[in-house]
Order: C-alpha cells, then sequence, then structure tokens
C-alpha cells in the first residue's frame, strides 16, 4: 500500500522497550530509504515519544528541503489529534501538538495517513534499537 505512493514518504515511531527510542524514516520517490534514530533521555509517556518522533521526522524532511511529503503513523491519538478528528486536551500533548501542526504549515503540500502497525515495522524496528543504547 504504502510502497506504491510514488513521492516521498515518511515514516515514524517510538518505543519504550528499554528507555525511550524514536526512529525515522524517510523515503524517496526512488525508493531509497534514509533512517534516523534518536534516544530521548528524559521519561515521557507514549504519547509524547510519538510526537516527538513525528516532530523529528518532520524537522529531518525540511532540512533536506523537502516541500511535498506523505506522513505515515500508526499513533492512534497523533493522527486523530493531527488530522482534527479527535480534540487535544491533555496540557502534557497540547505543546507537542502545536509543535508539530508549526512544523507542518512549513510544507507546501503535507498529507498525514493513519497506517496499520505492522505497516510501520522499519520504523518500529528502529524505534526499539534506538531505546536499548
Amino acid at each position: 500500500m504504502n510502497e506504491q505512493y510514488p513521492g516521498r514518504r515518511l515514516f515514524f515511531n517510538a518505543s519504550n522497550s528499554f528507555g525511550v527510542g524514536i526512529g525515522v524514516v524517510l523515503v524517496s520517490p526512488e525508493g531509497n530509504h534514509y533512517p534516523a534514530v534518536a534516544k530521548l533521555r528524559f521519561s515521557c509517556t507514549d504519547n509524547m515519544a510519538e510526537y516527538e518522533s513525528g516532530i523529528f521526522g518532520l524537522k529531518m524532511a525540511l532540512k533536506v528541503e523537502i516541500k511535498d511529503l506523505v506522513v505515515f503513523s500508526d499513533s492512534d491519538v497523533l493522527m486523530h489529534q493531527t488530522l482534527k478528528q479527535w480534540v487535544t486536551l491533555d496540557s502534557k500533548i497540547m505543546s507537542y501538538h502545536c509543535s508539530l501542526l508549526s512544523l507542518a504549515n512549513k510544507f507546501q503540500s503535507l498529507e498525514f495517513r493513519h497506517i496499520s502497525h505492522t505497516c510501520s515495522i522499519f520504523a518500529d524496528a528502529l524505534a526499539t534499537l534506538s531505546s536499548m543504547i
């Protein structure tokens, strides 16, 4: 499904397996994969970690001057809040949500798509590995 999209794609995920790790995979139109990982060195909820990974991914895309992007994530909360299907009420999440939307406004074309957990295996593996560092 996602591999058939011809443009640039971003997959991201977070893992709290052994600490908090985030993983991002930027995929070029030609199918080249550009992975990035980070370990979060502060205590945070799963939803906060998902937002951290999404923000990390958008910053990565902007840094290499990508202006058109489709973003894929399996995070129910992040995706439904970003798509304005759910209201953001948690004060801990509000600043993350605002940061993500601020970054989103810097793109010419940005689309968010919710996917199943099995479709973000590479980003999930990166997040798990980075949590173990």
